[in-house]
């Protein structure tokens, strides 16, 4: 078993895996909180009981444990999705035709000053 005053993530204090819903966020807390509330057990730390509660406050609500997967470098289901095809798509051919309108700028420069000297000469 682990020292309970090394440092662990809220996953591992709730026992649950990075990707678990919300669901079983709650169920995971309520059956630790059976173990270390201290008015349910007189030898409960009292200090790891509000890491747990700390824990649950921060992954039940999307927002906050949204900001706490960024920081602590955690990795979820929802990061390895295919990306969105379309938006590199619209990427893409946004920047093929900016590409392509400069070539053709160049050109009609390059033709317009091959056009003014064999005027002058």
């Amino acid at each position: 078993m682990s020292d309970p005053h090394e440092p662990q993530s809220y996953y591992d204090l709730l026992g649950i895996k990075p990707g678990a819903a919300l669901e079983e966020i709650k169920r995971a807390y309520r059956r630790k909180v059976r173990t270390c509330h201290p008015d349910l057990n007189r030898a409960a730390d009292p200090a790891h009981f509000k890491r747990v509660q700390r824990a649950y406050e921060v992954l039940r609500d999307p927002a906050r444990r949204k900001r706490y997967d960024a920081a602590a470098g955690v990795a979820t289901q929802n990061d390895f999705a295919a990306p969105d095809r379309s938006s590199f798509n619209r990427l893409l051919n946004n920047l093929c035709s900016s590409l392509q309108t400069a070539l053709d700028n160049t050109q009609s420069t390059s033709r317009k000053r091959q056009g003014k000297s064999r005027r002058a000469g």
